[in-house]
């Protein structure tokens, strides 16, 4: 095993592995340049129902990857934009 595997903080405690990543890569923001002419600056545009530049909602019209690291996405934003919630270790 790669030795930056073997020694994850992310996935090692005390000292025991619980898991090792076996794919990773960047989670992005793609959006189409006829609805946003300025890029979105932040993931609002996700998780927040909103009216888009181009007049109509963001409901229904926002795809993301069906995968668990998109539920880590949202409990970061979260944490993020709504800390009255108390959301100190989103992650876990």
């Amino acid at each position: 095993m790669i030795r930056v595997l073997r020694r994850g903080a992310w996935f090692n405690v005390g000292g025991k592995v619980y898991g090792t990543p076996y794919q990773w890569g960047p989670n992005l923001l793609m959006y189409n340049t006829r609805v946003f002419p300025t890029p979105p600056d932040s993931w609002r545009v996700v998780f927040v129902k909103q009216d888009l530049p181009d007049g109509k909602t963001n409901q229904g019209r926002v795809q993301a990857y069906d995968g668990p690291i998109y539920i880590a996405d949202a409990a970061l934003f979260v944490k993020a934009t709504q800390p009255q919630l108390g959301s100190k270790t989103p992650i876990n």
